[in-house]
C-alpha cells in the first residue's frame, strides 16, 4: 500500500510473505483483526516521506519473525490490543520515529519484545509481554549512533519471566513509571552508564534472577550517585541484591 490513504484491511489471514501488510508512506489507514502467520514481518510502516496517523488493532501475530516494523520517520502510529507471539526477532521494532502510543498488546514467546532505537516521545503503557528470549522493553540506539531513544514515557506494564524487564542502553529523559518486571533470568530494570535524566518512580520488581535495579550511572547527582531519579520503587526478593547502588528501592 504505498502512498495510500482512508484504507481499511480487516478480517484476513495473511500467510507466508515477505511483508503481510506494507503501509509505505501511507497515512490514515487501520489494519484491524487480521492474523498475520510465519511472514518476515506482519506490519511494516515505513517510506520516505514515512507513514502517519495509522491504526494497528487487534491483530494476531503468529511465528514471523518481526510482528510489526515502524521505520523511517513514521509518527502517529497508534498499536494497539494485539497478540504477538513467537517471532524469532522482535514482536515491535521502532528505528527513527517518534509519537507513537502502544497500548494494551500482549507479547509471549518472542526472541525480542519491544524495541526502540533511536526514538523519541512515545507512548507504551498497559502492554503485557511475558517469556521474551532477551529484554522485554528496550529503549537504545543502534552502533556508533549518536541518537538515543529520549522522553518516552513507559507506563503500567506487566513484564515476567523475560531475560531482562525494561532496559535503557541510550536514552535520556524517560519516564519509567508503575511497571511491573517479575521473575526475569537477569534484572528487572537495567540502565546504562551513557543514559541520565531518566525518572524511575513507583515500579514493582520482584523475584528477579540478578538485580532488581541496576544503574551503572555512578558518580551523578542523582539519587544513590546515579545520574538518573529513583522514587518510591518497590523490590521484593531478587536474587543478587535489591539494587545497585544500593538505595535504589525500598
Amino acid at each position: 500500500m504505498a502512498g495510500r490513504s482512508g484504507v481499511t484491511i480487516k478480517n484476513f489471514v495473511i500467510q507466508e510473505f515477505e511483508f503481510g501488510v506494507g503501509l509505505l508512506s501511507a497515512s490514515n489507514n487501520r489494519v484491524v483483526k487480521n492474523k498475520f502467520i510465519s511472514n518476515y514481518v506482519g506490519v511494516i510502516n515505513s517510506g520516505s516521506s514515512g507513514s502517519v496517523n495509522n491504526v494497528i488493532k487487534k491483530n494476531k501475530f503468529r511465528n514471523n519473525e518481526f510482528g510489526l516494523k515502524i521505520l523511517s520517520a513514521s509518527k502517529n502510529i497508534m498499536v494497539k490490543e494485539n497478540e504477538i507471539l513467537g517471532s524469532t526477532s522482535n514482536s515491535i521494532f521502532v528505528h527513527n520515529n517518534s509519537d507513537n502510543i502502544f497500548q494494551r498488546n500482549v507479547m509471549k514467546n518472542n526472541a525480542d519484545g519491544l524495541m526502540l532505537w533511536a526514538s523519541s516521545n512515545n507512548l507504551i503503557i498497559n502492554n503485557r509481554i511475558v517469556d521474551t528470549t532477551a529484554v522485554a522493553i528496550s529503549l537504545s540506539t543502534y552502533i556508533n549512533s549518536a541518537t538515543t531513544s529520549d522522553n518516552n514515557s513507559v507506563i503500567r506494564n506487566t513484564l515476567e519471566r523475560n531475560r531482562n524487564g525494561i532496559s535503557i542502553g541510550a536514552g535520556n529523559n524517560n519516564e519509567i513509571m508503575r511497571n511491573t518486571a517479575a521473575k526475569s533470568v537477569q534484572e528487572g530494570f537495567y540502565v546504562s552508564k551513557s543514559s541520565v535524566d531518566n525518572l524511575l518512580i513507583k515500579n514493582i520488581a520482584r523475584y528477579n534472577g540478578d538485580y532488581g535495579f541496576k544503574d551503572f550511572t555512578y558518580g551523578g547527582t542523582g539519587t544513590a550517585g546515579t545520574d538518573n531519579t529513583y522514587i518510591s520503587n518497590r523490590c521484593a526478593s531478587n536474587a543478587t541484591e535489591n539494587s545497585l547502588p544500593v538505595g535504589l528501592c525500598d
